[in-house]
C-alpha cells in the first residue's frame, strides 16, 4: 500500500478532536487504476484540480487511451528494461528498490521510466509534486503525468492524436 494523501486540506484540534479542513479528504492506496474506471476518472479529476487544470481532463479519453498504452494503470510500474535488469517490474518491493536506485541517481536500468505515465526520471522530478519522492505514489504520478501532458501536448486529446 502507499502512502495516504490529505492535499490541500489542514488538520486542526478542537477540545481534543481532530476535524479535517479544507476539501474534502482523499485517500489513494491502491496499486492499480485501470483506464475508465471510475476510481481512476476521480484519481485525475483530483491531480488535474492539484496541477491547476480542467477537472473534466480526468474524464478525457485521450487521457485513458495514453494511460493504457503507457502503464495500463499500474501504480509504480518500471519500463521493461528494468526487466531485463532482473526487476520485476510490478512487484512493489522491486519497485522500491528502483525507485531507492533512481533517487541516489544510479540508473539500474536502459530506462528511467516508471509509474502510470512512464515519466523519465527528470521528468518525475520537474512534473511531480515532491519531485523523485512521488516515485510509486499514484497521485503524485497522476498530477505529473497530467503536468507532463500539459507542457509537452496541451491536453490529453493533443497527447493521444501524437501517441
Amino acid at each position: 500500500m502507499g502512502p495516504s494523501h490529505y492535499i490541500g486540506s489542514a488538520l486542526l484540534l478542537v477540545g481534543g478532536s481532530a476535524l479535517l479542513l479544507g476539501r474534502p479528504a482523499h485517500r489513494y492506496t491502491a496499486r492499480h487504476y485501470p483506464p475508465f474506471a471510475p476510481a481512476t476518472r476521480d484519481l485525475f479529476r483530483e491531480a488535474a484540480r492539484i496541477a491547476g487544470l480542467p477537472p473534466r481532463w480526468g474524464d478525457m479519453p485521450g487521457l485513458h487511451h495514453v494511460l493504457d498504452a503507457e502503464s495500463k494503470g499500474h501504480v509504480g510500474v518500471l519500463n521493461y528494461t528494468f526487466e531485463q535488469a532482473g526487476y520485476d517490474v510490478f512487484s512493489a518491493s522491486d519497485q522500491a528498490r528502483a525507485f531507492n536506485e533512481i533517487r541516489r541517481g544510479n540508473l539500474p536500468a536502459a530506462s528511467s521510466a516508471t509509474g502510470l505515465g512512464q515519466l523519465l526520471s527528470r521528468n518525475a522530478e520537474r512534473y511531480y509534486p515532491s519531485g523523485l519522492a512521488g516515485l510509486g505514489d499514484p497521485l503524485e504520478e497522476a498530477v505529473g503525468m497530467l503536468r507532463y501532458i500539459a507542457a509537452r501536448y496541451g491536453d490529453p486529446e493533443t497527447a493521444w492524436r501524437f501517441y
